[in-house]
């Protein structure tokens, strides 16, 4: 079984800022008109890497 660990920052980095996109765009706090399609996007492609950056360690 694979052991989990931290991600390395900058796959951190890169997860947290679409994710954080992905809610701005969301509740459109920008004035940014943008489907919901577009913000989960953001969000979820930013989970997901986030997952793979903790089981990969090295991505």
């Amino acid at each position: 079984m694979p052991r989990l660990s931290a991600p390395t920052r900058r796959t951190f980095m890169i997860a947290a800022t679409a994710i954080v996109i992905g809610i701005i765009l969301h509740f459109g706090w920008l004035g940014i008109d943008a489907t919901d399609d577009v913000s989960f996007g953001f969000t979820a492609a930013g989970g997901l890497f986030l997952a793979l950056g903790t089981i990969l360690n090295r991505l």
